[in-house]
């Protein structure tokens, strides 16, 4: 009998993410004690030796398991999220047209990027202000035709400071830009995981797209439902699963 996939609530999922885990940290401690005790031991200068191991091979390592790390759960937190969310009992009809319970363009509080401007406009620094000032969990991306680009939540930019071996707040982090998150595949993924609809679309088929893109929380209205339009209107998750 073929083994049942694992959600993410089953705890052969969870053994297997703490292995994974314990693989990670443990081997790459391994490594950096080999090889620094290789480089120390060879060397003619250890002095130097011993800074160059420090310098370059503690911080490439640091980054190969933060990566690896954040992929295995900041990807689990996401999609845990989304499956507890859309199984609570929602007030939505089905039959609902998004259109009547959507959050309108005109209040979404996201950044638009102008026509001259990319992801490397943006910093982390400034996605963290705009969390901060409007008390939201995560900020929508437009490109200057206002079509949606990308989602950042507050886990995906903790997430990436971890790969960077340092906290949110940190000075370095914060200048980083969008364009290095998204130089990190697991977290580019999860950071363009999103969902589409038109705007005649019903709230059944809205639950259906959300759940048919892994990681996503967030789906978009537009004319449509193609993600190169407009948007017009944001279904969040939470929004999906329990408005009135």
């Amino acid at each position: 009998m073929a083994r049942k996939p694992a959600t993410p609530t089953d705890p052969n999922d969870a053994k297997f993410r703490n292995r994974i885990a314990r693989w990670v940290v443990g081997g790459s401690l391994v490594g950096i004690i080999l090889i620094s005790i290789a480089v120390l031991w060879t060397a003619s200068d250890r002095a130097s030796a011993a800074r160059s191991v420090f310098g370059s091979v503690l911080p490439l390592l640091g980054t190969w398991v933060g990566t690896v790390l954040a992929f295995y759960f900041a990807k689990d937190n996401f999609e845990a999220a989304t499956q507890s969310t859309l199984q609570l009992t929602g007030l939505l009809s089905p039959d609902t047209l998004v259109a009547k319970v959507m959050i309108p363009r005109a209040s979404i509080i996201g950044k638009e990027l102008k026509a001259n401007e990319t992801a490397s406009s943006v910093t982390v620094g400034d996605l963290r202000a705009l969390m901060d000032s409007s008390k939201k969990k995560r900020i929508p991306i437009f490109d200057s035709n206002g079509a949606v680009q990308w989602v950042v939540h507050d886990s995906l930019l903790l997430a990436f400071a971890a790969t960077e071996n340092k906290a949110i707040d940190d000075a370095t982090v914060l200048s980083k830009t969008l364009s290095d998150i998204l130089a990190k595949p697991p977290l580019a993924t999860l950071a363009k995981a999103v969902a589409f609809v038109g705007v005649d679309a019903t709230i059944a088929t809205a639950r259906a797209k959300l759940q048919s893109v892994a990681g996503s929380n967030d789906v978009f209205v537009t004319a449509t439902g193609d993600g190169t339009e407009r948007v017009v209107g944001w279904l969040t998750n939470s929004l999906l699963a329990s408005s009135s």
